[in-house]
């Protein structure tokens, strides 16, 4: 048997905000009054796509000297979504509703530890900017509490902590949300690769100073990207995206009688750039999985993004060197649309995403233990099984 939830899936972290009941259809995203027009680019296939609501880049809020400072070496800019191995839904989300998505990287040759009885990973700084977000703004978390460390950057109080991955500040800067990330493992420690939190956050103060006082003076954003009048609205359930028989049928299972006792993570307290990106642009986001399994991670989640149709190309054309991810032909797709496939390592968790109807889909299966069918080839099939409904 297999039971469904709406909510919002987001890329690997899989932040579910499960429902206890039916799944849920998409909220419109309400448009916010601002002062000049919104701007789009087109792909090579012409396809509308949304940019960044402030005229600002990612180069116009940090130098290189700075986020080398911050990162303790020469650093490189690359922007969403040459930023990781695949793409991510919470840098999706992010840039579909207008924001901004930054990453400054050190290549592993150029970067030498603080200590070196260890083996470090490279650092890395990741900058998300949701514009318009006044109203959903929150300080995050620390540990299992809201945050309550501030530090001053500037004129800009942020609230700011390090944790198991990094040293964040977290911040609003006019309707601006900014979240800024410093990938640094074991940060809550005492000494890692940039040492001391405190030493990391005096490295980085230039960085984020520049970054804040930019934002602030960088006016209202434009208006929130409509997706075009072409593209077809979002499924308007779970069960209409994608019925759970045929969720069953590709994961390898059989639906049975209906039934309750899903279980799955815990939908997430406090909002956070990413889930309140994914509900400004309206997205259906629904995760499936056997009833009575105590899995954290879903077997199956998928998230459908209005007028999405121009992500799959945008990252094709995109794809860092040495990614495993690619093309990927689906059946029944038309040769018009676009689709590509990531699988991670022994293909524990593999996603395509794909365009249809105008659409943007994401499809995410994890691997559980027994199961009759590989994550690899569950998405091949729920995707597929989408693109064959009417």
């Amino acid at each position: 048997m297999l039971a469904v939830r709406g909510g919002i899936g987001i890329g690997g972290a899989l932040v579910l905000a499960v429902l206890l009941s039916a799944c849920t259809a998409p909220t419109t995203p309400e448009s916010s009054p601002t002062s000049s027009a919104p701007t789009t680019e087109s792909t090579s296939s012409e396809l509308a796509a949304p940019t960044f609501r402030l005229p600002l880049g990612c180069d116009d809020l940090v130098s290189t000297t700075d986020a080398a400072e911050a990162l303790r070496a020469p650093a490189t800019l690359v922007t969403w979504p040459s930023t990781a191995d695949h793409a991510s839904l919470d840098d999706i989300a992010v840039t579909a509703a207008g924001g901004l998505v930054c990453q400054w990287t050190v290549e592993p040759d150029n970067f030498s530890p603080t200590i070196t009885t260890e083996t470090y990973p490279a650092p890395r700084m990741v900058v998300q900017v949701l514009p318009d977000a006044a109203s959903t703004w929150n300080p995050g978390w620390q540990d299992d509490a809201e945050a309550t460390d501030t530090r001053d950057f500037g004129t800009t109080k942020a609230f700011a902590s390090c944790g198991d991955i990094g040293c964040r500040a977290n911040a609003l800067v006019g309707s601006n949300w900014v979240q800024i990330l410093i990938y640094n493992p074991g940060a809550q420690l005492t000494t890692t690769s940039l040492g001391s939190p405190d030493e990391t956050f005096a490295h980085a103060t230039p960085a984020f100073t520049s970054l804040f006082d930019r934002l602030a003076s960088a006016g209202e954003p434009a208006p929130a990207w409509t997706p075009p009048t072409s593209a077809k609205p979002v499924a308007s359930s779970c069960d209409a995206l994608l019925p759970t028989d045929a969720a069953a049928t590709a994961l390898g299972g059989d639906n049975g009688d209906a039934g309750d006792g899903y279980v799955a993570q815990e939908p997430q307290k406090l909002p956070s750039v990413q889930t309140v990106a994914v509900q400004d642009i309206g997205a259906l986001g629904c995760v499936y999985g056997p009833v009575g399994t105590s899995a954290v991670i879903a077997p199956l989640t998928i998230t459908a993004v209005p007028g999405g149709a121009w992500i799959a190309p945008k990252i094709l054309s995109n794809i860092p060197t040495g990614s495993t991810q690619a093309a990927v032909q689906l059946t029944g797709l038309p040769s018009s649309d676009t689709a590509i496939l990531w699988c991670g390592v022994n293909d524990q968790q593999c996603q395509v995403l794909f365009s249809l109807n105008g659409q943007g889909i994401d499809v995410t299966t994890n691997a559980l233990q027994d199961s009759p069918v590989s994550a690899h080839d569950a998405a091949i099939a729920a995707a597929e099984a989408i693109i064959a409904r009417p």
